[in-house]
């Protein structure tokens, strides 16, 4: 694909997800740190492109396989709660579950009583950009995309979510030291994996644990062990 076809692309998705200007380039500054597609590397621009189709956005290759603004509306809630899960692991949030208070955020934010009640995909793609930018800001998540060994660019939210859980342990005074590679040996002795296994290779369910055991954690050291 050339640039220029690129370049276009991310500007036919950010038409279709309906996207206005500050959320648009806010989207770009997330995933790659700068906030004009015409700067960005090929290697950006298609990380752009892979988080457009995770938000909703469909590619359209022929007439009949576009398709309707709201068909993912239901992948978009997933995301907002799981969203709302992380910023609760992380201890940014009080209350006694992950699920507590999403639809008080949500009327706050986009006047719509309840999350299940969220139709529009651009009042849900403001929520999770609001949702991330909160959870950079207050909980240090960096949500670029991870370089794998083999140099390729994988997007692992969850993986995101346990490094910034792991530095905020260490913010906390509850572990000596930061680094990637204590995480690792932490992670092996918890849950008895073997030493070579890549975090990388985690299926969701197995980040899920991860991020469960780290946030007790947190929670504990934050708001004491009723929480």
């Amino acid at each position: 694909m050339s640039d220029q076809r690129a370049l276009a692309k991310i500007h036919i998705a950010k038409k279709e997800l309906g996207l206005d200007e500050d959320t648009y380039r806010a989207v770009l500054f997330r995933v790659t740190g700068k906030r004009s597609a015409a700067k960005m590397s090929e290697s950006q621009i298609g990380s752009v492109l892979e988080e457009f189709k995770r938000l909703g956005w469909k590619p359209k290759f022929t007439k009949k396989s576009r398709a309707k603004p709201n068909s993912n509306i239901a992948a978009l809630h997933y995301k907002i709660e799981a969203l709302w899960a992380s910023l609760w692991h992380l201890g940014l949030l009080e209350g006694n579950s992950a699920r507590s208070g999403l639809d008080a955020y949500v009327r706050r934010m986009i006047q719509v009583d309840a999350l299940r009640f969220v139709t529009n995909p651009l009042d849900a793609i403001k929520l999770i950009e609001g949702l991330k930018d909160w959870a950079t800001r207050d909980g240090g998540v960096i949500w670029a995309a991870i370089a794998a060994p083999n140099g390729k660019l994988v997007d692992k939210p969850k993986l995101k979510v346990i490094f910034a859980q792991w530095r905020m342990l260490h913010d906390l005074g509850l572990i000596e030291s930061a680094d990637a590679a204590q995480l690792i040996l932490w992670i092996n002795n918890t849950f008895t994996l073997p030493t070579s296994i890549s975090l990388l290779a985690f299926a969701e369910r197995d980040l899920d644990l991860v991020i469960g055991q780290l946030g007790a954690r947190i929670r504990a050291a934050k708001f004491g062990r009723g929480q």
